[in-house]
């Protein structure tokens, strides 16, 4: 098990998806914090893919805090100033995600806001291999639901469905990165290892 140093504060960027969760395995659950950003006065409804009673929901069955740090335009000045406060507000100076890849992006606003707050920035999943990600969510027992296709051309074929062995092989006849990283699909973990089901 890791042994978590208490004078520093672990954020998980948190979605509700399967990447962000995998991560919080990989972590055995150590962190302070799952943190979702989101933008000024948002609403249960601000995301088609990942909502946020949802999310609250996880959070629940996680025994973990979920804090949301309002990120306003311009996007540059955003983030910093919602990494400054995730750090003088909550004391985090280590930051997760379950990023995999940027694919279609010039920069990652989520490291350098990192960067420049000092705050240390780690991705456990940068450029693995899809299949073994996906055999990762199956050893943890992580049953995530398809909620959205940014591609219209996908909607009927997945979402809706829970990624399964037979899924994936239909996944693998796409054009399509298998985890979705250009935002062929979007999930939400509907269970895994870590829920804490009494607390249902």
């Amino acid at each position: 098990m890791i042994k978590k140093d208490q004078s520093n504060k672990i954020a998980l960027l948190w979605t509700g998806g399967k990447d962000c969760c995998l991560v919080l395995h990989l972590l055995e659950k150590q962190v302070d914090y799952l943190v979702t950003l989101v933008p000024k006065n948002f609403t249960d409804d601000s995301f088609k893919a990942h909502k946020i009673p949802l999310m609250k929901e996880q959070a629940r069955k996680l025994l973990l805090p979920l804090v949301f740090i309002e990120i306003n335009q311009p996007y540059d000045q955003g983030y910093n100033q919602g990494f400054l406060q995730l750090k003088d507000q909550y004391q985090v100076k280590t930051v997760y995600t379950g990023d995999i890849e940027y694919i279609n992006y010039c920069c990652n606003l989520v490291e350098t806001a990192c960067q420049t707050n000092n705050l240390e920035f780690i991705q456990p999943l940068w450029k693995k291999d899809r299949f073994e990600l996906m055999a990762l969510l199956f050893k943890y027992q992580i049953k995530a639901l398809i909620t959205w296709s940014d591609k219209q051309e996908y909607q009927d074929l997945l979402v809706g469905k829970i990624i399964d062995e037979d899924l994936i092989a239909k996944m693998q006849k796409l054009p399509i990165d298998l985890s979705g990283e250009a935002g062929e699909y979007h999930t939400m973990v509907v269970d895994c290892l870590l829920f804490d089901n009494k607390n249902s």
